[in-house]
């Protein structure tokens, strides 16, 4: 199964997905969240483009830690 980013909200409760997507029991996730900023703080291509950047860090196996999102949250 390849990589998929998809946008999610958590509720006070549960992180839930805003779009239907088949995903199995027990399926391993990766959860990033995003700064509390204005929806609109930062233009859309870029916003896919850096998640593309991180979808291809992971299939590369590498590690990203909260030091380098701190790095990129800081460079929008």
């Amino acid at each position: 199964m390849s990589i998929v980013a998809l946008p999610a909200h958590y509720d006070g409760e549960r992180i839930c997905l805003d779009e239907e997507y088949d995903l199995k029991p027990y399926s391993k996730l990766i959860v990033t969240i995003l700064p509390e900023e204005e929806p609109d703080s930062m233009p859309i291509e870029t916003f896919y483009a850096r998640i593309e950047e991180s979808e291809k860090a992971l299939e590369r196996g590498e590690i990203i830690t909260q030091d380098d999102l701190r790095k990129e949250i800081g460079a929008w």
